[in-house]
């Protein structure tokens, strides 16, 4: 409250208003009015004044009195960011894609002139995109909640920044752990640490609930698995300069798999470590999924390639940067999935 009402007054008087502490005041959050919530200021200010005519008739100097309220309108949610500071295309959409967004907003937090480029054939409908940079789309993007795309826009914070590296266990649960033979076998894996990775190439597969450590190797589904499980957050552990482990979904697999709701994951369902390099995470090919909960890869590369259906209703995707190829289906209703706020900061406006 002190900051603000210094702010306030500070810019009064760089607008040339002489300050006298008694015939001001600035409050947060307004007196009256429409808008005495938290999210606005009101000032009231007030200057003597002398004029040659109303000297004649007033025995004391007059005065102006004004008053304003500025609020702050509330951001739209996004379910994609790119948190590149620079990268060209930090969100890329391309080819022949088909993407469809609810309840979203597109984000990059890029200086680049071409934060988020949509090019080729690539139709995108999404309420609205948002870029610290600038937005190359001269065709194939469709606003369903602004008229234009938001250019030299805010900063959006990464709400998982800090997030907990996971640990325990120490030991490794599973060596090179990998999945082959009948696509009909019925296979359930226990959460731990995966030492050289998980292969899920076939068989129906049941993921318990629990904290998943890939440990020097990826996380692949192949194109004859089909994998279900509910509280299940999937880490990828950083190995110092050794290959680090990534996501890979092959074309055909059919995935339905939910993030905690509670807890230190809750809401998230992948977790790359944020001091991972090299390979970018690929989900591929025709792949009938379900991804409920936030894909957090903050140093690496997201691609969707295919049709990737990840409807469940809710899906987020926060990485370095990410590109989208083919067809996609994301929704952000995300109530009492655990998520966090993806939100792009509001605009200043003056109100009163």
């Amino acid at each position: 409250e002190t900051q603000i009402k210094e702010t306030a007054i500070e810019e009064a008087v760089r607008n040339n208003y002489v300050l006298d502490v008694a015939t001001n005041s600035i409050n947060y959050p307004p007196l009256s009015g429409a808008y005495t919530g938290d999210e606005a200021v009101e000032a009231n200010l007030s200057a003597a004044i002398t004029t040659l005519i109303t000297s004649y008739f007033l025995t004391n100097a007059g005065s102006i009195n004004v008053r304003a309220v500025a609020r702050v309108a509330p951001g739209p949610e996004a379910c994609v960011l790119a948190l590149d500071p620079t990268a060209d295309s930090a969100i890329d959409f391309s080819g022949s894609s088909v993407v469809s967004m609810t309840n979203c907003t597109i984000a990059s937090n890029s200086i680049s002139t071409t934060a988020i480029s949509v090019s080729g054939s690539a139709d995108v409908t999404t309420e609205c995109v948002s870029a610290v940079g600038g937005v190359d789309a001269t065709s194939g993007l469709n606003l369903t909640g602004c008229s234009k795309p938001v250019t030299k826009g805010p900063v959006v914070s990464d709400p998982y920044a800090g997030l907990a590296i996971p640990t325990d266990p120490v030991a490794c649960s599973e060596n090179n752990y990998k999945i082959v033979g009948a696509p009909s076998q019925v296979v359930t894996m226990a959460p731990g640490r995966y030492c050289g990775g998980a292969d899920l190439q076939t068989g129906q597969v049941t993921m318990q609930p629990g904290v998943y450590i890939m440990d020097g190797g990826d996380f692949e589904i192949g194109a004859n698995a089909t994998v279900t499980g509910t509280g299940v957050p999937i880490y990828l552990a950083n190995n110092a300069g050794s290959n680090d482990p990534v996501v890979t979904i092959n074309g055909g697999g059919a995935i339905d798999i939910t993030a905690p709701n509670t807890g230190t994951y809750a809401g998230v369902l992948f977790f790359q470590d944020p001091d991972s390099e090299g390979s970018p995470n690929t989900f591929n090919g025709n792949s009938v999924s379900n991804f409920t909960g936030a894909i957090y890869m903050p140093n690496t590369h997201v691609r969707f390639l295919g049709n990737n259906a990840t409807g469940g209703g809710c899906t987020q995707i926060v990485a370095n940067t990410v590109e989208i190829q083919g067809s996609a289906d994301l929704d952000n209703e995300c109530d009492g999935v655990g998520t966090a706020s993806l939100s792009v900061p509001g605009h200043v406006q003056l109100v009163e």
